[in-house]
């Protein structure tokens, strides 16, 4: 007599006997044929990384304003902080106040003037205007009054297209 001491754990249906399970086992046909992987998110049934990102970008990612592209010509770190900026997943002080954390002020701590969201830190803070305008100069590009991280995408593309016709 056999003994199937792991079948109930390793069974998807608890419910199951040994006998129905070798009944459904033998309805299964196997053919002569090579053995193949076969990659269904595309048409062609060929894997890719486009077709896998493709695959990411529509249905497993969080859903976001925009889809986010990694720039392979900035820093890995850089891209994860613009990810983290718009999905608003910084611990800034409003962040930590939501979760609980005990804050003396949610106000920025530069200008005290509004609450410390990623929109105000990096892009409405008068502090923050400041080194974008500093940065924008040094790099020889036009001075864009960004509000949050949308927009300063977008101006970068059109600025950077705009150089690249100028040349």
């Amino acid at each position: 007599m056999m003994k199937y001491d792991r079948l109930y754990v390793l069974s998807l249906n608890k419910e199951g006997v040994v006998k129905d399970f070798w009944t459904e086992l033998h309805q299964i046909h196997l053919n002569s044929n090579k053995d193949s992987w076969g990659w269904h998110l595309c048409g062609e049934g060929e894997y890719s990384v486009a077709s896998l990102r493709q695959a990411l970008d529509v249905g497993a990612l969080p859903i976001m304003p925009v889809i986010m592209k990694w720039n392979k010509y900035v820093p890995i770190k850089v891209n994860i902080l613009i990810r983290r900026i718009v999905m608003d997943r910084l611990p800034t002080r409003v962040n930590l106040s939501r979760k609980g954390i005990d804050i003396p002020s949610i106000r920025c701590l530069m200008c005290d003037d509004q609450l410390k969201y990623n929109d105000h830190v990096f892009f409405q803070c008068e502090i923050a205007k400041q080194v974008w305008h500093w940065t924008l100069m040094w790099l020889g590009l036009p001075n864009f009054d960004f509000n949050n991280i949308l927009e300063a995408q977008v101006g970068s593309k059109a600025c950077m297209s705009d150089k690249i016709r100028r040349r």
